[in-house]
């Protein structure tokens, strides 16, 4: 075991034994051990040092077991501490704005536009924010930020431990990966990944290709609808194939919805294969996917229709 990961393997060990012992002073006490952590990290040494991690790792595991009000309340001393200690960690805005929004002991929308800007195509910002509006019995602000959720684009990338083909998990990259029937093997990429249209994807080969198969590859959110509606294959520039309504599709993780229309769940990769007809379609060297990339909605629509404040 690395010597660094020595904090973390014992604060886990006594917050899981305090849960093991479940009382009303259950969570008050992990609060005073998290506290514990972070005062070890922080006097180690300034920023994000090598224990950090270890904190974070603790303090994922018991934000997952707080459900109550009472729990996010007795948690909410180390969360305010751990965002005034370390102001750019994602995790930690998220977890603090969640905690404000059960309680109800102030607003979380700054913590909530801050973590938006360390990660903008992350859904979880605008879900707390959505909740804590409707607490708030805020239309203007539940119109707000219903609009920023739907009209907001991918941009950035991951957290680098997520699983992801490309480098640097970028959210806004496609692949397509295809083997011939020789068995030679080409990976194509494209960039301009689009929300909220539906566009033609160009993907050129890098030599001509007989092929019955190929994966599409992308990096994604929960929450995206991913609908495949048409494929078309060329050969020097003649269209030689247009497939729109015998596409047969199957997602990694994702899950069928209609037609060929995908929810995506994870955060991560995600594959497509698609199926092409068994008929000897010849040699390819470019083929258009169109895909209509779309946010789905967090709440009921007519929440987000209202534009003034209820009387």
């Amino acid at each position: 075991m690395s010597a660094t990961r020595i904090p973390e393997t014992a604060f886990s060990y006594l917050i899981q034994w305090k849960f093991s012992r479940h009382n009303p002073s259950t969570f008050p006490e992990i609060n005073s051990l998290l506290e514990k952590h972070l005062d070890l990290v922080n006097n180690f040494a300034p920023g994000n040092n090598t224990l950090l991690p270890g904190l974070m790792d603790n303090a994922e595991g018991v934000i997952k077991r707080a459900l109550l009000q009472e729990d996010f309340s007795a948690l909410q001393p180390f969360l305010q501490r751990l965002v005034d200690s370390h102001p750019k960690l994602f995790d930690a805005r998220l977890w603090l704005a969640h905690a404000l929004t059960e309680t109800g002991s102030s607003p979380p929308f700054e913590d909530l536009e801050i973590a938006v800007k360390l990660a903008p195509a992350d859904e979880r910002p605008y879900r707390i924010a959505l909740t804590a509006a409707l607490k708030l019995n805020s239309s203007e602000k539940l119109k707000k930020w219903c609009d920023r959720y739907t009209n907001s684009q991918f941009g950035g990338s991951l957290d680098k431990s997520i699983p992801s083909m490309f480098t640097g998990a970028r959210l806004r990259d496609l692949a397509v990966d295809l083997t011939d029937i020789s068995g030679d093997r080409q990976i194509i990429p494209n960039i301009a990944l689009q929300l909220n249209e539906n566009r033609a994807y160009d993907f050129s080969l890098q030599k001509p290709a007989k092929i019955d198969q190929l994966r599409l590859h992308m990096t994604t959110v929960p929450g995206i609808g991913v609908d495949i509606n048409r494929a078309r294959l060329y050969r020097s520039g003649r269209l030689i194939k247009d497939l729109k309504d015998n596409l047969i599709i199957i997602g990694s993780l994702s899950f069928l919805v209609k037609n060929n229309t995908f929810v995506t769940v994870a955060r991560g990769a995600e594959t497509f294969i698609i199926q092409l007809p068994s008929e000897n379609l010849g040699e390819v060297d470019r083929i258009t996917l169109d895909i209509d990339f779309r946010r789905l909605d967090l709440l009921s629509p007519a929440a987000c229709l209202a534009d003034k404040e209820p009387s």
